[in-house]
């Protein structure tokens, strides 16, 4: 039985692809549940160190567009005639 939607075809296999897709699942919970708890012990550290992400990230950005880059590659700003 085909199905059009991507989890149903992926368990209906069974095979040694699903058993490692499954634990690779049960790892990503379990260490975000353990990185979650981490984070309500440590709130100062993890608001500090968000902060720094997110700001590196605009930084990033803001450099980005100061030199004319796009998403979609280098491109250079058409001169005025």
């Amino acid at each position: 039985m085909q199905s059009e939607a991507m989890a149903a075809d992926l368990y209906q296999g069974g095979g040694e692809s699903t058993r490692s897709f499954r634990l690779w699942v049960a790892f990503a919970g379990v260490a975000m549940s353990v990185l979650g708890t981490a984070a309500l012990i440590h709130n100062g550290i993890v608001t500090i160190a968000s902060v720094l992400l997110f700001g590196s990230f605009l930084k990033g950005a803001e450099i980005r567009t100061f030199i004319g880059c796009r998403t979609d590659g280098l491109k250079t700003r058409p001169s005025p005639d």
